[in-house]
């Protein structure tokens, strides 16, 4: 491979083979997940042991809009005796590694044994400049933590469905446990497995579990608002996205005459 340039592969992958949809989404409902898993035996790592496993559950977690929710999370955990692997954008729209509030967050995190990697965004980046940045953005992120960093995960990949591999460090998407009996995700708000159906998977294999903080926070009363402002934003924002070229298509241009302003303005039928 020429230096510089990233391997890809093409490849499709649906989360978990699952009858039906789990409600597991507050810090309550998922610590009683955990627990129903301890119970029936289960062994959490973090991704950065990958190599050195033959069976048990990988836990992930990937911040895309903010990342106060990372502290709830990682000390529940932490209360469990679970470590799991952490993973933030150097390139977020909405929260900054570089500011003192995020920097302390990282900190407990990493106090709490967990693993920080990057999650690595390759879609704003040109093919040909991939390795090149995704080592930058890595050496940026072991600057801000003071530590190695061992793994990542990609931003969304299932955008165009490539998802680039770099040499020597631990891929999320690496495809030993990243396929459709293996791998369970809460994306798209949706989680289609039980403790049973996961701990069956793990007791002879590799299992990856993919948890998003900020949606489990959503529903915490004591969390800040924050955390929910910024979710809530980029739902306006996609609705937003998706809404204005049915708005402007000229088969629909004369039937929105009929409405007020207000009732074609997403961000204002969302906040009210």
């Amino acid at each position: 491979m020429e230096t510089g340039q990233a391997e890809t592969k093409q490849i499709q992958c649906k989360p978990g083979n699952m009858l039906g949809i789990y409600d597991i989404f507050s810090l309550e409902k998922v610590e009683k997940l955990y627990g129903e898993l301890l119970e029936k035996g289960a062994s959490f790592h973090r991704m950065k042991e990958l190599n050195g496993l033959k069976n048990g559950i990988i836990l992930r977690h990937d911040f895309d809009t903010e990342m106060d929710s990372a502290l709830p999370f990682a000390r529940m955990e932490h209360g469990l005796n679970i470590k799991s692997s952490y993973y933030f954008l150097l390139t977020a729209r909405s929260y900054n590694l570089y500011s003192e509030h995020c920097r302390n967050i990282l900190r407990e995190v990493i106090s709490l044994g967990h693993e920080i990697g990057l999650h690595f965004d390759a879609s704003i980046y040109p093919n040909d400049r991939l390795e090149e940045a995704f080592l930058e953005e890595k050496g940026l992120l072991e600057v801000i933590t003071m530590q190695e960093m061992y793994s990542m995960s990609l931003h969304d990949p299932a955008q165009d469905g490539t998802y680039p591999y770099f040499n020597n460090i631990v891929n999320a998407y690496n495809w030993n446990i990243f396929s459709s009996k293996n791998y369970f995700s809460d994306s798209g708000f949706s989680f289609k497995a039980t403790a049973d159906q996961i701990i069956t998977e793990a007791e002879h294999d590799i299992v990856q579990m993919l948890l998003h903080p900020t949606i489990y926070c959503i529903r915490n009363e004591e969390e800040s608002p924050s955390v929910i402002y910024l979710y809530k934003t980029e739902i306006e924002r996609f609705a937003d996205a998706l809404f204005e070229p049915v708005r402007q298509h000229p088969y629909f241009v004369g039937e929105f005459r009929n409405y007020p302003e207000s009732h074609l303005n997403i961000k204002i039928k969302i906040r009210d």
